[in-house]
């Protein structure tokens, strides 16, 4: 046996051991017998101790830590004991295994930001994964359940729950930090279309080694955990993917910006127009939803081993729907949205760009997205088809009314000041007679008819009230509003114009309680002439305020005649109805009338030479 150990010829020393104990029992009373007896049993113990070393031996094979087992358990020691050690032994191996899963979860996390730091692909992690950490469990639960389990089944004294458990409790912590590496690599992928097969065949590869892995353990189900890493971490995938759409949408505005202050440079060459970056930004939403949609098809392939035993496949192609297609739509709506609060320059632009894309998106690209994505997942004929399509497509064109309301503010806005700045900085109380139409207006006349060019490349005409007969191309009768044209009123004949002026203002009142109210903001259609309309509303009922708030000479009164007659025969062009813009003319005109010291109104037809320049 001395001999045997030094040569480490384990087996056979425990073969030579059993083969004298009985005799040494047997004559054991014998004083020299005695002798041999305890010095095998030092022998023995040495044994015992030195295979109990080989144990704790983390570069041992598998092979002779079985070899070891069985010679102890030969030797009688106490299975429990040995059980113990045997997974002690086994831990220490399957930590190596989980420290470099975690080296190379960590040189894959450096490998963004540190140049030149290899790493595996999710395909590579996961095979270092099954053919280190999961072939050694599986040969530690084999190997265990054939030494402890089946080979002590039929011995006495053994307690067999015990050993049950204790396996059950060591498998259990290891795959707890198994699955806790697995999922945060998983975690980290970053989605691509082009490498995701990559990413779905590590998935499938780890549920098919985990499905073996059950048959040998027998007493979990580790595919269901499997299962829910699966789900998790395709739920990362379309979320990642997700924002790589937002990342180019909002990109894609940026171009947008950038296009339209070139549109608004007077020195830019080769100018897009409005329609050429709304188509522009339209496609790159269309085939980003499109191109993301594809790529995830891989998820569903009909090859993949996870896919015969859960529903994933449905609940897959209704979650990318719901958070890929509608989340993105929402997306914009929320983006549109928060533009229409900005007041920076350009933005109005950009408002009325996004409320087009808001209304091709209610017209037709909903519809579109969510049929593309329902065919090229092949939905089941059991799914029901969207559900929400109508709230959907109801809050883009809510989100399209909105926009569209705020361009309208935005463009009235500039309009208006522009107009008070020209009407608060004038003294209108003094000053020539009126020679020419104030520049100011002719600015008018030149920002409505670009903005009715701009909006033109993105709205349709829209339909026009019937013309009236000459009304608002030619003159506006001001002798009907009440007041004389060319009587003028000297001073000394202050005191009668007293009264004929009370007389003139009830006739004014008169007439406005039968004209028809002008909403000034009402909602807005989607057409040319109506957004021109509005914005021309805002503009004038700026206009109107301002006359009110200011008194003007007789000379003040005729270059408002003259301002007013101006935009009258330049703006009927771009309004749904002429009407509008002759009845707030002359509502301004009446009210600088009331407001003028010595209301006297210019011939009409030196009004008309002065308007057309001559």
């Amino acid at each position: 046996m001395r001999t045997l150990l030094l040569e480490r010829r384990y087996a056979e020393a425990v073969t030579s051991y059993k083969r004298a104990s009985p005799t040494l029992e047997r004559y054991g009373h014998f004083p020299f017998i005695k002798t041999i007896e305890e010095e095998c049993s030092q022998i023995l113990s040495q044994l015992k101790d030195e295979l109990y070393g080989q144990l704790s031996d983390i570069e041992i094979n598998t092979h002779n830590l079985v070899n070891m087992l069985n010679l102890l358990i030969e030797l009688n020691e106490s299975p429990n004991e040995l059980a113990a050690a045997f997974l002690a032994a086994s831990r220490k191996v399957l930590n190596n295994n989980l420290d470099t899963m975690r080296e190379e979860i960590l040189n894959f996390s450096r490998k963004n930001t540190v140049e030149g730091t290899q790493a595996m692909d999710v395909l590579e992690f996961m095979d270092l994964a099954s053919n280190g950490f999961l072939s050694s469990l599986s040969t530690t639960i084999t190997s265990y359940k054939e030494i402890f389990i089946r080979k002590l089944a039929l011995s006495e004294n053994i307690d067999d729950d015990a050993l049950v458990d204790s396996i059950k409790s060591f498998v259990g912590e290891m795959m707890a930090e198994f699955f806790e590496q697995i999922k945060l690599r998983l975690s980290i992928e970053p989605f691509n279309t082009i490498e995701i097969a990559l990413f779905v065949r590590a998935l499938d590869r780890m549920y098919r080694r985990l499905e073996v892995l059950t048959t040998v353990f027998g007493y979990y189900n580790f595919t269901t955990e499997a299962y829910a890493i699966i789900w998790e971490s395709s739920s990362h995938q379309w979320s990642k993917a997700l924002e790589l759409i937002k990342t180019k949408f909002s990109n894609e505005l940026v171009n947008a910006r950038h296009g339209i202050v070139s549109i608004t440079s007077s020195e830019a060459k080769d100018r897009p127009t409005l329609s050429d970056i709304l188509v522009s930004l339209e496609t790159t939403l269309s085939e980003s939803v499109k191109e993301v949609v594809k790529s995830l098809e891989v998820f569903i392939g009909p090859e993949l081993s996870y896919l015969s035993k859960t529903n994933f496949r449905d609940d897959f192609i209704l979650e990318i729907r719901e958070k890929i297609v509608v989340a993105i739509i929402k997306h914009v709506i929320i983006l549109s949205s928060d533009h229409c609060k900005s007041t920076s320059s350009g933005v109005p632009l950009l408002v009325l760009l996004l409320s087009r894309l808001n209304l091709d998106l209610d017209v037709s690209m909903i519809t579109y997205l969510i049929n593309f994505t329902e065919e090229q997942l092949f939905i089941s004929r059991d799914m029901k088809p969207y559900p929400h399509l109508t709230q959907l497509r109801q809050a883009t064109r809510e989100s399209a009314q909105n926009l569209i309301n705020c361009y309208v503010r935005l463009e009235g806005h500039s309009l208006s000041q522009m107009i008070k700045k020209s009407v608060e900085t004038r003294d209108w109380s003094s000053g020539i007679e009126p020679r020419a139409v104030r520049s100011v207006m002719k600015r008018v006349v030149e920002d409505v008819s670009l903005l009715d060019s701009q909006v033109g490349h993105l709205y349709e005409e829209g339909s026009r009230a019937d013309r009236s007969s000459e009304s608002s191309r030619s003159r506006t009768n001001f002798s009907a509003i009440g007041f004389p044209t060319s009587k003028q009123y000297p001073k000394s004949s202050w005191s009668s114009y007293g009264a004929n002026s009370i007389d003139n203002s009830l006739i004014s009142n008169i007439q406005k309680l039968f004209s028809e109210k002008i909403e000034i903001f009402s909602p807005v259609e989607f057409t040319k002439l109506s957004i021109a309309t509005g914005v021309i509303k805002i503009g004038l009922k700026t206009f109107l305020e301002c006359v009110r708030l200011s008194t003007f000479s007789k000379y003040g009164l005729q270059q408002v005649q003259v301002d007013g007659y101006y935009l009258q025969t330049h703006l009927w062009r771009f309004v749904t109805d002429e009407k509008l813009v002759q009845n707030m003319i002359e509502e301004v005109l009446r009210s600088a009338i009331i407001r003028c010291i010595e209301p006297t109104l210019m011939e009409m037809s030196i009004v008309d030479k002065i308007c057309e320049g001559r």
